[in-house]
């Protein structure tokens, strides 16, 4: 059985495997709104650091910016320095310093 958190954990893992991008901006803060911490700290378990940062970045985008702070925090212990690439195949891109990410989806023009 899917949950929230699995959902959002694998669009963070994979984010070019996820082909509905715009529709999830849509339904991406509510998502957020709804997750049970604990449960996407344990999905998040086996990730990879840039798996953290894009999922960060994503809540963060989402106005769960409590949320994003502490994955952020959670995330600093495990840094590298190389830059993370949340993206799907459009012409528009951003780099976001604070997360050292390239936002190739538009995730900052979610509307929550």
């Amino acid at each position: 059985m899917w949950r929230v958190e699995t959902l959002l954990v694998k669009m963070a893992i994979s984010p070019s495997s996820f082909r509905v991008w715009d529709a999830a901006l849509t339904w991406l803060g509510e998502a957020f709104a709804r997750v049970d911490k604990t449960q996407l700290k344990r999905e998040l378990s086996i990730a990879s650091v840039q798996s953290w940062v894009r999922l960060t970045y994503m809540a963060d985008c989402a106005q769960q910016h409590d949320l994003a702070e502490e994955l952020f925090h959670a995330v600093k212990t495990r840094h590298d320095s190389r830059p993370r690439v949340l993206r799907q195949t459009s012409g528009r891109q951003r780099f976001i310093a604070k997360y050292n990410l390239v936002d190739a989806i538009a995730l900052s023009e979610i509307r929550v």
